[in-house]
């Protein structure tokens, strides 16, 4: 038997109903009876009808709203003491985004830096930027505000704030005070943002330290909360999907379907760089090219150059990749010295396997042929194409699956695997991520 409770409250010098929150009870003109059982529910009548000859109970209107409240409670308790509503909770799970359906945004979308009004948002995109307001007509996200700006025009330079905190603890408010809300997730990037949606997941689909999800249930909902959160906890720390690899094509392939180009010019100096830019010739053909095409091509732009991506570190829930390493080098052992007071490449080698150092101490090691090269002008060799030809080597022998990173070592190069594998770890490089480490500013 369902335990209620009846609230009875009394009207206002104007024959209204006085409401106050059932969770927050109040003296003067306010009785409550709580009855559980049924054998307790003629003792409630007797009370009810003492009250009502009181005056303190007004009579219930015709239309059958009456001012007796019945509420559920979770626990029978002894009669006349107060049932307090018991308030939703929510658990929070730092660093992942949980699944969501259908989620609806809590806040407007930030503004975008310059061009968009963020009079009414008070939020920006971009990091660094804050909304200022430059007359009633217009507010914009600038890194800082001028009284005269670069155009010689005013601005009040009134810092404009969004209606409501853009944080982590309003998004779970927001859900623990919507009775339909069972799931909110709270993103920092892009000025924050929060969204809400009506059914439990335990499923992650991303993890980072930007993201925050929420939790919220009734105290009844408990412990399918708690058994959410083992499911949850089961699949941490998550392993990202991986970065969509981007296909692109070389000059005088068809690049239709790639959209996109490898090739990079530079100048001597390597401080200006132009990507090559896929142009459409004709219905059947796309080629990258440096500068347009002359009026035989159909001339429409159909992408520009490879797009330089950076990794950021794996966020606190995030799996990261380990510091095993397969380390290799091309020797050609019949190589002269370059310079008559070096070493030959044969020479640095044998030294490296004798002493045991180098590519030796590595997780995994070898040691490949090289090919004779010519002479380049400043001194080395022009290894590239035998080098090329080495890493199908590698990749064909496979032994670089068994590791986290592939380490490609010159003969005179001073190696020391242990303090590589210590800068790895402080990268946090999450795991499964497709990366290459630079280790120099040389422009190649």
């Amino acid at each position: 038997m369902a335990l209620l409770y009846y609230e009875a409250t009394p009207l206002t010098s104007e024959g209204e109903e006085r409401v106050r929150p059932s969770a927050a009870p109040q003296d003067g003109g306010r009785h409550r009876l709580h009855v559980f059982g049924l054998a307790a529910t003629v003792g409630a009548a007797l009370a009810l009808l003492f009250l009502r000859l009181r005056g303190d109970v007004a009579p219930a209107p015709a239309d059958g709203q009456g001012y007796l409240r019945a509420h559920e409670a979770m626990n029978p308790i002894a009669f006349g003491a107060a049932v307090p509503v018991a308030p939703r909770r929510c658990s929070r799970v730092p660093g992942v985004k949980l699944a969501e359906t259908e989620p609806t945004s809590v806040w407007q979308s930030c503004a975008a830096k310059w061009t968009e009004d963020c009079g009414d948002v008070g939020c920006c995109q971009d990091a660094g930027m804050h909304c200022y307001e430059k007359n009633d007509g217009w507010s914009a996200c600038r890194e800082s505000c001028d009284a005269i700006d670069e155009l010689n025009e005013t601005w009040s330079c009134r810092a404009v704030a969004p209606p409501e905190p853009h944080t982590d603890a309003q998004c779970q408010e927001h859900c623990r005070q919507l009775e339909s809300c069972t799931i909110a997730i709270f993103d920092s990037d892009a000025g924050g943002s929060c969204t809400v949606s009506t059914e439990f997941h335990h499923e992650v689909v991303w993890a980072a330290d930007n993201f925050n999800s929420h939790i919220c249930a009734d105290a009844s909902s408990l412990p399918k909360v708690e058994a959410l959160l083992d499911k949850v906890k089961k699949q941490l720390p998550f392993t990202n999907p991986p970065m969509e690899n981007q296909e692109c094509s070389w000059a005088g392939e068809d690049c239709s379907e790639t959209k996109c180009c490898n090739e990079v010019s530079c100048d001597a100096d390597f401080k200006q760089c132009q990507t090559y830019t896929c142009y459409r010739k004709s219905p059947y053909f796309s080629g990258c090219r440096l500068n347009p095409p002359n009026s035989s091509w159909e001339g429409t732009v159909l992408g520009g150059g490879r797009t330089f991506r950076s990794m950021p570190p794996a966020g606190s829930q995030v799996a990261m990749q380990g510091t095993s390493l397969y380390c290799f080098s091309v020797v050609n052992w019949d190589a002269p010295a370059p310079q008559p007071f070096w070493s030959t490449e044969a020479e640095l080698a044998e030294n490296i396997k004798t002493n045991g150092v180098g590519i030796m101490q590595c997780d995994d090691h070898d040691w490949y042929d090289g090919t004779p090269t010519a002479k380049a002008a400043w001194g080395s060799f022009s290894n590239i194409d035998s080098f090329l030809a080495t890493w199908r080597k590698v990749g064909e022998k496979g032994v670089w699956k068994k590791h986290d990173f592939t380490v490609k070592v010159d003969a005179d190069a001073v190696f020391f695997p242990a303090r590589l594998k210590q800068h790895l770890d402080k990268l946090r490089v999450p795991r499964g991520a497709r990366v290459y480490l630079e280790n120099i500013d040389y422009r190649f």
